[in-house]
């Protein structure tokens, strides 16, 4: 059992207000200034999942439509939080990249800051905020997210840390309605933060988090069809395919050995830093410590049980919640060591990327680059005259590029009704039949010119309008072959 009365809170030190104070500006500083570094090392190279969350913040900023497809409603974001303040941002700089580079370096001010709030009520070394934002913007497979919720997500996740341990349980409420907004499944690491670290009125801040959830969720369950996004169902394992439990050692190692390794070094850390934080248990830094571990590792074990496909940004709360352990656990050890051991790590990241700026991310499952995918949409619309295209498999950069006229499930929804029913046996049929209750459903278009990978499909039926050289660095060269039927 984790100690939680009163004798924990003794063993805080108290800071001087000044010297408090000049510790959270110098943190939010710092995550200010990585994140502004990293994005001028990543802006090229953002996965291309991003781009979907990008072409639904374009148009939601310059239509005020929410959708991959201007004449079509979708529900295949999974974050809607991270999509609003993108789309924010985005209608003021009119920049994809300048978007998410502004808001990760937001994102790793406030995790600065409210992790500089939490050393100091824990007693932890001054090093320990600069430690978890270094750990965050150096291990290969949260960096590898940057332009998804996982940054925002983790911020939201420290927050709920420092103010549930404060005792706070209206702002922990928020919090924690806002990192479900940043994405469902959220809901479960939050969720044990609280349960760990606040010691009253917890029911008080479940209601307040569940209200501010329930009034997008119930929202979109009437006017867009779907109470949780149809995102949900479509990533899910198919029988054969990798799991949460296979996909480090027989998917991500096998392409990526050396950023898994790296990953897998946090992950290792916080382990270990659990482990000694363990023997700890009656102070209130090992309680906070051990809070965050087991947050990670209920999120990973609750998307086993569901049988989430393995994403790679599902594994970043598990990552994120390892690196925030070590942090404090070593902060605690010894804060030159803590800095030591943690510019180390981040510099030998950074070395492993390869050249600035990345052309790919360190850690990502596409077949081409984005970039490439984004030129050969721009193409899109004068080899088709306009019409639209079945995509490939990955549709974002596509999407994007090509206005919108590169589609597939994720933005139309006949397309999604066919997926729906090939997959409604293994989500269960009366769960799909409960949130699509709402859905107005579509029949599938005619689409008269497809995209085609060569590698999957070496001749795809049909007249041959184009063919692009693509390639990825971990996969090699391939081509896309665009087709008339």
């Amino acid at each position: 059992m984790i100690a939680t009365g009163p004798s924990v809170m003794r063993s805080e030190r108290r800071t001087d207000p000044a010297q408090r104070d000049r510790l959270e500006w110098w943190a939010a500083g710092f995550g200010a200034a990585a994140g502004a570094g990293l994005i001028l090392l990543a802006h090229r190279a953002l996965a291309d999942d991003v781009w979907i969350t990008l072409t639904y913040v374009r148009n939601l900023a310059e239509h005020g439509h929410w959708g991959l497809m201007l004449d079509q409603t979708s529900n295949t974001q999974t974050s809607p939080l991270n999509a609003w303040l993108l789309a924010g941002i985005f209608w003021v700089i009119r920049s994809p990249a300048g978007a998410v580079g502004v808001l990760l370096a937001v994102t790793l001010a406030v995790t600065g800051w409210w992790s500089a709030r939490l050393s100091q009520r824990i007693g932890a070394s001054a090093a320990m905020p600069f430690a978890v934002v270094a750990l965050l913007v150096s291990t290969p497979l949260v960096v590898s997210t940057i332009g998804l919720e996982t940054y925002l997500g983790i911020a939201m996740l420290v927050g709920v840390g420092h103010h549930a341990l404060a005792g706070r349980s209206g702002a922990t409420g928020v919090l924690w309605g806002l990192a479900v907004l940043c994405r469902p499944d959220l809901v479960v690491p939050a969720g044990v933060l609280v349960v760990v670290l606040l010691r009253r009125q917890r029911v008080r801040a479940a209601a307040i988090g569940a209200l501010l959830a329930l009034l997008w969720h119930v929202w979109s369950w009437f006017h867009i069809g779907g109470f949780v996004p149809d995102s949900t169902f479509i990533k899910v394992s198919e029988p054969g395919s990798h799991t949460m439990l296979t996909a480090p050692l027989g998917l991500f190692a096998r392409f990526y050995p050396v950023s898994t390794a790296l990953t897998a070094v946090t992950v290792g850390a916080g382990l270990c830093g659990g482990i000694w934080a363990w023997h700890h248990r009656r102070s209130a830094w090992a309680r906070v410590a051990l809070a965050f571990l087991l947050a990670g590792w209920a999120h990973w074990a609750a998307l086993l049980s569901i049988g989430a496909y393995p994403q790679t940004w599902y594994f970043a709360p598990l990552v994120a919640c390892s690196a925030l352990t070590a942090s404090i656990a070593i902060a605690r050890i010894d804060g030159v060591l803590c800095c030591a051991g943690t510019a180390l790590l981040a510099a030998f990241s950074l070395v492993s990327a390869g050249l600035a700026p990345w052309a790919a991310m360190p850690l990502v499952f596409n077949i081409a680059r984005s970039g490439q995918y984004l030129a050969i949409g721009a193409e899109i619309p004068a080899l088709t005259g306009g019409n639209r295209v079945r995509g490939p498999g990955e549709i974002g950069a596509l999407a994007y590029g090509s206005g919108g006229l590169v589609v597939d499930h994720f933005g139309d929804r006949g397309l999604f009704k066919i997926l729906l029913d090939q997959r409604s046996g293994a989500a269960g049929e009366d769960l799909l039949r409960l949130n699509w209750l709402h859905q107005h459903h579509a029949s599938p278009p005619r689409l008269d010119y497809e995209l085609h990978f060569a590698s999957l499909l070496p001749d795809p039926p049909g007249q041959l309008v184009k063919t692009w050289q693509v390639d990825l660095p971990a996969r090699g060269p391939d081509q896309l072959v665009l087709v008339k039927r």
